[in-house]
């Protein structure tokens, strides 16, 4: 039966009153069944609302002020205090506070910014105090500069080449044949005299003795140059490992010894690098317990004391 008044068969009925997406609304409100209802802006915004937290002392403030009150309250709870009695930023601008119970934290905007600051603390220890590090780890990173290779490398292989026998020095330059040959035809000279000569013919066998010596003085100071580039090549490369040339091969230093000379340097950014990977950033800057603390909202504590 068509209703009265809603134009029957002309696309006038009950359907064409509400909105489509709501077709069971009439049904269900015939039974009894009460529709959901949008809750107002204004509602929502204060259901969502937290309280602030409020600063007890002129510290606190300051740490919202540095922050915010949300940083405050997760200290609180997660330290489980009542208040922080002091705050302070010193210059390199870390934050610091202390609670009513004595306790000393450094505090950190994210993790990020506390592990620049471990960075920076271990580049200045090894860079004053390499004693503090353990001598077998921080061995693995102790270099020398470029030139003070290459100008050790001149003098010790000058050093070796200067206090070398001449049959060693042809002998290592692999020049004997030659050597030999020039000794041989020298000695045929010389025997030439034993026979008798004219001094005309004396003279003529002298300069060619002379002219031989002063090849085998050639062939020798050639010698030794090409063996002082041999020896240079394979010095400043066992230099790449300055503890092993020193301490283990030539037995110069000792280890402790070899750190103290001033050709010997530490690679502070491996270094670095190895000790926060090795130990994690917290080991150097937490001085309690080596531990950090993470809060909610991304900022880090470590504990002083």
């Amino acid at each position: 039966m068509a209703r009265r008044g809603m134009g029957a068969g002309q696309g006038k009925g009950f359907k064409n009153i509400l909105p489509m997406a709501d077709s069971r609304t009439h049904s269900n409100s015939a039974r009894g069944i009460k529709q959901p209802q949008k809750m107002p802006e204004s509602l929502r915004i204060a259901e969502t609302r937290q309280p602030e937290t409020k600063p007890k002392t002129d510290a606190e403030q300051e740490l919202i002020e540095a922050f915010d009150s949300t940083t405050l309250k997760e200290i609180r709870a997660e330290l489980n205090i009542d208040e922080i009695t002091s705050f302070s930023e010193d210059e390199d601008g870390v934050y610091s506070f202390e609670t009513d119970s004595g306790e000393e934290y450094r505090l950190f905007i994210d993790e990020e910014r506390a592990e620049r600051m471990a960075e920076e603390q271990v580049r200045e220890d090894l860079e004053n105090e390499p004693e503090m590090f353990t001598q077998d780890w921080l061995q693995n990173f102790v270099t020398m500069s470029d030139t003070d290779r290459r100008i050790i490398s001149q003098e010790e292989s000058d050093n070796i080449v200067d206090n070398m026998d001449d049959d060693d020095i042809i002998k290592e330059a692999d020049k004997e044949s030659e050597w030999e040959l020039l000794n041989d035809q020298i000695e045929v000279n010389e025997n030439k005299f034993i026979d008798g000569l004219s001094n005309k013919s004396e003279q003529k066998v002298q300069n060619k003795i002379d002219k031989l010596e002063e090849e085998k003085e050639e062939l020798l100071e050639k010698s030794k140059e090409d063996l002082r580039g041999v020896k240079y090549d394979e010095i400043y490369e066992a230099l790449d490992d300055p503890i092993n040339y020193f301490v283990e091969e030539q037995g110069i230093y000792s280890k402790e010894e070899l750190l103290k000379q001033s050709f010997i340097s530490i690679d502070i950014d491996e270094a670095t690098e190895s000790a926060i990977s090795t130990d994690g950033w917290q080991h150097f800057i937490s001085r309690y317990d080596g531990n950090s603390i993470e809060l909610p909202s991304g900022a880090v504590l470590v504990r002083e004391n």
